[in-house]
């Protein structure tokens, strides 16, 4: 439960990682955000989040992802 009463969801995740993503655009700018990988980061934050199964550590699912 959130201090407001509101309880943690899946879809409340979803919701508030989508309003979130685009702040951090803003506050980096085009360039930076444009060299970053935030997009997929956040993709793989939700993945790991929504996910039934648990992943012991954040960096093995992460390392598939780097080129």
């Amino acid at each position: 439960m959130l201090e407001d009463g509101r309880k943690v969801t899946v879809e409340l995740f979803r919701k508030l990682l989508a309003e979130e993503l685009p702040k951090v655009r803003s506050h980096l700018g085009e360039e930076a955000w444009a060299a970053g990988k935030y997009v997929e980061g956040a993709k793989l934050f939700d993945s790991l989040t929504a996910d039934d199964r648990y992943e012991e550590f954040l960096t093995l699912p992460a390392y598939r992802l780097i080129d």
